[in-house]
Parts: C-alpha cells; structure tokens; sequence
C-alpha cells in the first residue's frame, strides 16, 4: 500500500516539474518573439492536459499507469508528430 502512494506521490512530483520547466521555456520563447506570448503560456496546459485526458483513459479502461503507459504515451507522442510535423 505504501508503494502504490510513494508512486502516485513520485508521479505527482515528476508533473509539478514539468509543468513549471514547460512554463517558464514558454515564457522565455514567448518574450523573446520565437513565438507568440500567448502559445507559451497555454503549452504547459495543452501538454499536461493532453497527458491527463490519456491517464484518464488508461484507468477507465482498467488498465493500470505504471511504466507500460508511460511507454505507450512516448509511442502515441512520436506518432502524433510524425503525422502532424512534416
């Protein structure tokens, strides 16, 4: 029981981080023009949201979201882009 909150915990902590890193590119990328303000701001939203709505999926279908679906999401990710960034 005590792994199942140190993971969630972990996991948590892995997403805090990574929110802030993205908000805080997004903002230097915004202010010095590489793209407009706005984007920046909203990619950490867009990014986190996108990773819950498939973690959300992933445990309404019942399976559970250990490293296999971190794996899958790498997977979706690297096909997202190759058919959208071309």
């Amino acid at each position: 029981h005590s792994r199942k909150k140190s993971w969630g915990l972990g996991l948590a902590l892995f997403f805090f981080i990574l929110y802030y890193v993205i908000l805080t590119a997004g903002r230097a990328l915004g202010e010095d023009g590489t793209y407009p303000p706005i984007l920046g701001m909203w990619m950490p939203n867009l990014i986190i949201g996108s990773i819950a709505i498939f973690m959300t999926v992933q445990t309404a279908r019942g399976n559970t979201l250990g490293m296999d679906s971190l794996k899958q999401l790498w997977q979706w990710k690297d096909r997202f882009l190759r058919s959208h960034v071309s």
